[in-house]
């Protein structure tokens, strides 16, 4: 029996569960609204943590051929620098908070995802905003 080379596979991808991540957002921002005042938690605490534990789960099932730490380092990569463009697009110039959220995506996109397209780990009409 032949085996095809994994590099001539088409790239696995499941743009379903892209589709499925606003709901699961929506229900763990209204979960937590509901339980906050029962529980006495801090939201600000625990909640950026578990979003971005989300991000990351729904990622790796939507390209399921992209290495655990290329997925882990490319979102704390972007986390970290949305949140610092931020933090100073407030307290510096409001130009670094334009940075951050309409340039940087530019870069994602044309920096992360040709990476994973030329690498075959997400086809190339996924590699879009």
């Amino acid at each position: 029996m032949k085996t095809v080379p994994k590099e001539l596979d088409p790239p696995q991808f499941y743009p379903i569960f892209i589709k499925l991540f606003p709901l699961l957002l929506f229900t763990t921002v209204l979960g937590c609204m509901l339980y906050q005042p029962i529980l006495n938690l801090a939201i600000e605490d625990w909640l950026p943590k578990v979003i971005f534990l989300e991000i990351f789960i729904i990622m790796k099932l939507a390209a399921p051929r992209i290495p655990i730490w290329q997925l882990a380092f490319v979102l704390s990569l972007i986390l970290v620098i949305s949140m610092s463009l931020d933090y100073l697009g407030f307290n510096v110039n409001p130009l670094f908070f334009l940075a951050g959220n309409f340039v940087f995506p530019v870069i994602c996109v044309f920096g992360f995802g040709q990476y994973w397209v030329s690498k075959q780990y997400i086809p190339r009409w996924a590699n879009m905003w």
